[in-house]
């Protein structure tokens, strides 16, 4: 019957369920919806708000608490509602709200970004190294996480704030008749694609360029052919190279795709190491 696979976030407790063999799933759309949910983009930042005291009645004391405190209180507020609410409550919270508001947006883009993520085979009985917690460990019977993750929530395989989605949404909705010119504005005000963006393995410190990537594959094909992990080499693919993919180098790691200006020279660019054997796999089908 061949082998099926499951891809898993453990910190968000979150996995696709059956997805079903590697083979088949290379080629639909899970490498383009994983992309989706690392991809950070570009957000706007904001400068510090200007703001002078009313002359009315004197700060409350929470109005007077140090703006690291009042940054902290609002990490604890998880709806952008409540941060808003809050921010209408006085003009001395719009700085830590505004700070608060962009962090959970750049959290809702990319909600798997620096999260442990592994494609998980059916026929696997052990788990990488260190990938779970002491606390993880008593609570998946003998490694069998395949299983075990059948309970977890099902992730939004895209972007919540796909802009495109949005644009696309509020034409239908309302008849717009916006120009390409005001649509381009649009976009551009709320989130700005990455441009040469890179992969980053935040476990090992590596990256792979994006200018490196053949057209026909992209960062999702690479990543899940390094993040399998099972006890069986069955993979249902025409490649027959030597590369043990079924123990995958960078299975339970974390990652993100960023702007190339987020690595320096501490990051090792393993483009010509990884690329090359991902795309013979695709094109071997």
């Amino acid at each position: 019957m061949g082998q099926y696979w499951n891809l898993v976030c453990m910190d968000k407790q979150q996995a696709t369920g059956h997805l079903g063999k590697m083979g088949e799933l290379l080629f639909r759309r899970t490498p383009d919806k994983l992309v989706d949910i690392l991809t950070t983009g570009v957000f706007q930042r904001l400068t510090p708000l200007l703001l002078q005291a009313s002359g009315q009645a004197g700060k409350s004391s929470m109005e007077g608490m140090l703006p690291e405190i009042q940054l902290r209180i609002c990490s604890f507020l998880g709806s952008m509602d409540d941060l808003l609410c809050l921010a209408l409550s006085s003009r001395r919270f719009l700085d830590a709200v505004q700070q608060s508001i962009l962090i959970l947006e750049e959290a809702v883009v990319a909600p798997w970004a620096g999260k442990r993520i592994i494609c998980i085979g059916d026929y696997a009985d052990d788990l990488p190294e260190d990938f779970l917690t002491d606390r993880e460990k008593a609570m998946i019977p003998n490694n069998l996480l395949y299983r075990y993750a059948d309970r977890f929530t099902r992730p939004p395989l895209t972007s919540e704030t796909n802009v495109g989605y949005c644009l696309r949404a509020y034409m239908y909705l309302m008849g717009s008749n916006l120009s390409a010119g005001m649509k381009k504005e649009l976009k551009s005000m709320c989130f700005t694609p990455l441009i040469d963006p890179v992969l980053r393995n935040l476990t090992t410190k590596e990256y792979v360029r994006s200018t490196a990537v053949p057209s026909d594959i992209n960062f999702g094909h690479i990543l899940l052919l390094n993040i399998c992990w099972t006890s069986d080499p069955s993979m249902s693919l025409g490649y027959r190279g030597d590369e043990d993919f079924h123990r995958g180098a960078w299975a339970g790691h974390r990652f993100d795709i960023v702007s190339p200006e987020w690595v320096d020279s501490t990051w090792k660019d393993v483009s010509d190491a990884v690329v090359p054997k991902v795309a013979a796999i695709f094109r071997a089908g």
